[in-house]
């Protein structure tokens, strides 16, 4: 019995030496600490609530009489409040039509209401609006710079447990100057749009 005054004496002291051997974080140390906080956060957030975000990419087509439109998408969205978001991006069109095949690039905005929130799935409405700037007239009598107005519904689908989603739609495609050369003056294209795509929160 007279070795446990020794024994309890040595494990006092190697809790001591261990205390000592633990230095407090320094600040390097506690920024990143706060800063993967801050993103484990966002993270967190769950898809259609007030600041979550994503990442889009996807892919349609539109037929007009004798033309075919084909569209290519990237962008970028964030919901302002519950159900309701702001996405903006990039696209790119060919245009397979009469006289001239032309591309070009259309910047666009748009705002999604997601009225039929789920776990699984989202519908939701489209609208938006962008500038197409093309290497030929589209249509064949119309201009190179045209205004993109759009409308539409659509649907996104949960894949696995990563969070993507995939994003499947139809909505109105229109092509015009908007009369800014005359009221008399103003060629356009009108069809239904069909597009699919990929959300990639983050």
């Amino acid at each position: 019995m007279r070795s446990f005054p020794i024994y309890g004496a040595f494990l006092v002291a190697l809790l001591a030496a261990s205390a000592r051997g633990q230095s407090a974080p320094g600040p390097a140390s506690l920024m990143l600490n706060e800063e993967a906080a801050d993103e484990a956060s966002a993270a967190a957030i769950p898809f259609g609530d007030a600041g979550s975000r994503y990442w889009t990419v996807l892919t349609g087509a539109a037929f007009v009489h004798d033309s075919t439109d084909a569209n290519v998408y990237a962008g970028m969205g964030f919901f302002l409040t519950d159900r309701f978001e702001f996405n903006f991006g990039l696209g790119g069109w060919w245009f397979w039509q009469e006289g001239e095949d032309t591309g070009g690039v259309n910047p666009a905005i748009g705002f999604r209401y997601h009225f039929m929130p789920h776990e699984a799935f989202n519908v939701y409405l489209d609208a938006g609006i962008g500038l197409l700037f093309s290497g030929d007239d589209v249509p064949e009598n119309g201009e190179s710079v045209n205004f993109t107005p759009r409308a539409g519904v659509g649907t996104l689908w949960r894949l696995g447990e990563s969070g993507a989603r995939l994003d499947v739609g139809v909505r109105w495609h229109h092509i015009s100057t908007a009369s800014t050369s005359g009221s008399d003056d103003n060629p356009s294209r009108d069809s239904a749009m069909v597009y699919a795509g990929v959300v990639f929160p983050f």
